[in-house]
């Protein structure tokens, strides 16, 4: 579960997660200036990625995640 706050609810927000070797491995679209979302994890390889937030083309913010299966 991703939990954020673009701040703003009039710019077109995306969550990416980024794998070790830069590749964007997931995106998607989000709508609502505070909400969280859950992400099926299954598929990806166990190790570590960073999650990034975008809001009006901009990076706002991004953390590092560990998915071990």
């Amino acid at each position: 579960t991703i939990e954020f706050n673009t701040g703003d609810d009039k710019t077109q927000d995306i969550i990416e997660i980024i794998d070790k070797t830069g590749r964007t491995v997931y995106n998607r679209n989000i709508g609502r200036q505070f909400d969280q979302i859950i992400i099926d994890t299954r598929n990806f390889i166990s190790g570590s990625y960073i999650v990034r937030l975008v809001s009006g083309g901009q990076y706002v913010g991004n953390t590092g995640i560990i998915i071990a299966h």
